[in-house]
């Protein structure tokens, strides 16, 4: 549940840079909106686990840039989903790295965390 929640958030900030900021992010319609939220949640996933694969053979292997690079890739992992969406989805459109890395601040901010168990 807190999965989807995250989506439709993610759709939301989406929309609302869309609103707010036209001439940088370009998205048109509602169905290219749900599906670019899908596709950066999807792909900001594979990274993940690729950039967890690294990490684990760079850890294993005592090779420290390797878990170096997979840290980096991690936290730029959305920035990474938002440029593949933005170079191969047809009605999506993020002009610069910069407004990429606030919408990425934007995702991580509003995004829904597990309960502590404290």
């Amino acid at each position: 549940m807190r999965t989807l929640l995250n989506l439709v958030i993610g759709g939301l900030v989406l929309w609302a840079a869309s609103r707010l900021f036209p001439a940088i992010v370009q998205i048109d319609g509602t169905g290219t909106l749900i599906l670019a939220s899908v596709l950066i949640w999807v792909v900001s996933l594979v990274i993940g686990l690729l950039c967890l694969l690294i990490m684990g053979i760079g850890a294993v292997s005592g090779n420290w840039l390797l878990v170096i690079i997979g840290i980096i890739l991690v936290l730029f992992s959305e920035v990474i989903a938002m440029t593949i969406l933005s170079n191969h989805l047809n009605g999506f459109m993020i002009v610069g790295f910069w407004p990429k890395v606030l919408l990425s601040i934007c995702f991580s901010l509003f995004h829904l965390k597990a309960p502590s168990s404290d």
